[in-house]
């Protein structure tokens, strides 16, 4: 059986106002209908990647963590919202000879940013505490077990995320490559599923 693939260019959309995930979908679904292209198969599949990268998005309210973001946004922030803190951070993280020289800034609008400060934070996070708890910063949750573990796995399942996004971008991308990324990434978190009930998850370092 042969099979071939076309690339065509059906219509530039331009977008005036916000460019939110919805925003594209809509769009983008809008599109499919104007040129009849709504088979099931094509909705089925466009709906089925749609939802996985804005997972990413709902990630914090679908699996409730956001309990972990919260304290984790206003320690960053307060160490790099002020620029004495900041440079004073950096001495700090610069006399314990570590490989980091600070912190990225935490915002909500960049979400791909949230996995790269999630995995920073949890690496210098003795670090972070020495440090807020010299300036009296309540830094509690960095001596509770149970968030220490939610924090924990918001670093991995971010990181996962983040990596299915970044494959789901670029140019050159066709629909069954990105469907096979979908797929794969659907087959890792069963994985996931099962190594949790047996409880030999083991996070990566």
């Amino acid at each position: 059986m042969e099979f071939n693939i076309f690339e065509e260019l059906l219509e530039i959309i331009p977008m005036f106002d916000t460019t939110t995930g919805e925003d594209v979908f809509v769009s983008v679904f809008e599109l499919l209908k104007k040129y009849d292209l709504q088979n099931e198969n094509v909705e089925h599949k466009f709906h089925r990647t749609h939802c996985i990268i804005h997972q990413e998005v709902l990630c914090t309210k679908v699996i409730n963590m956001a309990h972990v973001i919260r304290p984790v946004k206003q320690m960053v922030n307060f160490i790099r919202s002020r620029g004495m803190n900041q440079r004073q951070f950096s001495m700090f993280l610069n006399d314990l000879e570590s490989e980091y020289s600070g912190l990225p800034y935490f915002t909500e609008v960049r979400w791909l940013s949230c996995s790269t400060v999630l995995e920073r934070f949890w690496n210098l996070r003795d670090a972070i505490q020495i440090f807020l708890e010299s300036k009296e910063q309540d830094v509690s949750v960095l001596s509770d077990p149970m968030w220490l573990q939610d924090l924990s796995f918001m670093v991995d399942i971010t990181k996962h995320l983040s990596n299915l996004n970044l494959k789901l971008q670029g140019k050159n991308q066709i629909i069954t490559a990105i469907n096979d990324h979908v797929k794969a990434f659907k087959c890792k978190l069963d994985l996931f599923k099962t190594q949790f009930s047996l409880n030999f998850y083991v996070r990566p370092k």
